[in-house]
Order: structure tokens, then C-alpha cells, then sequence
């Protein structure tokens, strides 16, 4: 389940898993969750773990994974805001700002995720550009990671170790990674709406059984 759309993931999978699945008949269909980059419940996930970092900061850092520039372009000539990747993370950062009332557009600021600053890849880059942000005056900064549902080694590594190393060396006062994996209770709460949604019962019943555990119960699907 990815919250945006891309070539290399979304597309990607689609076509590998059509491509095993059709070799022999199936008693079962597929259905796929689509990019929910602007899902209600995504955005209340994503708000509620940054609203702990959003206080004395001078900017909100949004950062995704960097693509080429050829994927992004082809997602163009698609048509469609289903395809484009730059609008849905665009789209993502707005509804997000919207939610924290306390931290509007203006006061955040885009950087992309990728290794060796590649060219022809979308830009600017977080591992070399977070170090321009304390020359900016923006020494106290949190980063959002919402192109990450999970903790991975890009947000544990890549972002909230190099990329803090990086800004902190270069004057920076505070930094906070306020994403890291959306909470169980938020989370669960996400998948069980898009499964909803996309009309999987089964599943969605085995979710809510399966984490029926004390301090998690199942309204939190509703």
C-alpha cells in the first residue's frame, strides 16, 4: 500500500504480480488499495505523530523518496493526478499543513531522498541540501517522511541520523525525524478504512480479529 503513486513501486508491482497471477486460473480475484495520499484518515495518522514536534520550530521539512526525472514524466503523459507524483506529495503536504493549523505552507519546506545526488532525478536532495537550511535561519527543523508508511532503513538511517548528522554540523540547533512509522493505533486504524474501501470483508474482519489484544481494541476500525 503506497500513499503515492510511482513507476517504480506502484506500477511496478502491479505489473509483476499481473504477470505471475495470470500464468493459471485463480479461484480468488486481486484488487489493489490505490495511492491515498489524500485519505482523511492518512492525514489525521500523519498529523497526530507530528503535532508532538511542531512547537518552537522554524520550518516543518517535508522529505520523500527522489525519482527520475524520465518516471516522472511519463506519469505525466499518462494524464491524470492519479499518475502524478509531484502533485500527490504536493497534495499530501497541503492537507497536512491544513490539519496542523499552528503550521501553515509557507513555513515548510520540500527536500528528496536519494543517494549520490544523482542526476536527472527530482531535486533538491536532503543529503545535500538540509545542511543549507540553519545558513537560511531555520536552525530548529522537524522532517516529515509521508512517502514512508514504515520505518526502514531511509528513516532510520538515511534521515534521522545522516541527514540530522548532516544539519546539525552545519549549524543547526534541533532537529526531529516527527514521522517515523505511523502508530500502531493510527495505522491500523488507516488500513482498516482503505480495506474497507477497496471491499476486502475477509481481510478486514481477520485484521480486526487478530489485533484484538489488550489496549487495542477493534472500534478503532470505525
Amino acid at each position: 500500500m503506497y500513499p503515492q503513486f510511482a513507476q517504480s513501486t506502484t506500477q511496478t508491482i502491479k505489473e509483476e504480480l499481473g504477470r505471475i497471477f495470470f500464468k493459471r486460473p485463480h479461484s480468488f480475484r486481486v484488487k489493489f488499495v490505490e495511492p491515498y495520499y489524500y485519505h482523511p484518515s492518512f492525514i489525521n495518522a500523519l498529523a497526530e505523530n507530528a503535532k508532538p514536534y511542531l512547537g518552537e520550530i522554524d520550518r516543518l521539512v517535508f522529505c520523500y523518496h527522489s525519482l527520475p526525472v524520465s518516471q516522472v514524466e511519463a506519469g505525466w503523459k499518462k494524464g491524470g493526478k492519479e499518475f502524478d507524483y509531484v502533485y500527490q506529495l504536493k497534495e499530501t503536504n497541503r492537507l497536512l499543513c491544513e490539519k496542523n493549523e499552528d503550521r501553515s505552507s509557507s513555513h515548510s519546506h520540500l527536500l528528496l531522498l536519494t543517494k549520490g545526488g544523482k542526476k536527472n532525478w527530482l531535486k533538491p536532495f536532503l543529503n545535500t541540501d538540509i545542511g543549507d537550511l540553519p545558513k537560511l535561519g531555520w536552525k530548529k527543523v522537524a522532517i516529515a517522511a509521508p512517502g514512508f508508511i514504515v520505518d526502514n532503513m531511509e528513516t532510520l538511517y538515511d534521515i534521522d541520523f545522516e541527514a540530522r548528522t548532516i544539519f546539525m554540523e552545519a549549524g543547526g540547533e534541533n532537529s526531529h525525524l516527527s514521522h517515523h512509522s505511523i502508530t500502531v493505533k493510527y495505522g491500523l486504524r488507516l488500513s482498516g478504512k482503505l480495506l474497507r474501501k477497496y471491499s476486502f470483508p475477509f481481510f478486514t474482519n481477520v485484521v480486526r480479529w487478530h489485533f484484538s489484544l489488550p489496549g487495542l481494541s477493534t472500534h478503532m476500525f470505525f
